[in-house]
């Protein structure tokens, strides 16, 4: 869309112009690709194609090995509550596994405050 609005170039030291957006878009459309520029443009082309079919790859074996290992993990609980384990009580173990032991003293703490608040205790 041209507003009308005009510009100069300096090119070499020399300054050339009045020029409007429409101008150079129809002067940037009639340039003609070298051949020069051809072959920086697909060796580009086949790096970056390259690169991201090996991100690509690299993502979907990923995905694989997460849905292998979920189903192993699946395998186990189901296990677990084969022998008689409580799948709920074994997941919120775990989850306290990582926690660090002042952060569940804290978290137990306001869970008592907040009981006895409530008559629950």
């Amino acid at each position: 869309m041209n507003d009308g609005t005009t510009m100069t170039m300096t090119v070499g030291g020399a300054t050339v112009g009045p020029f409007t957006a429409d101008d150079l878009n129809d002067a940037t459309r009639r340039m003609k690709e070298t051949a020069e520029d051809a072959a920086e443009k697909d060796k580009v082309f086949r790096v970056t194609a390259s690169e991201l079919r090996q991100f690509i790859e690299r993502l979907e074996r990923l995905a694989a090995e997460r849905a292998e290992i979920g189903d192993q993990a699946k395998a186990v609980m189901a296990e677990a509550k084969a022998r008689g384990y409580d799948p709920k009580t074994i997941r919120r173990v775990i989850a306290l596994r990582k926690k660090h032991a002042d952060d569940i003293a804290e978290e137990e703490a306001v869970l008592d405050l907040y009981k006895d608040a409530l008559g629950m205790a």
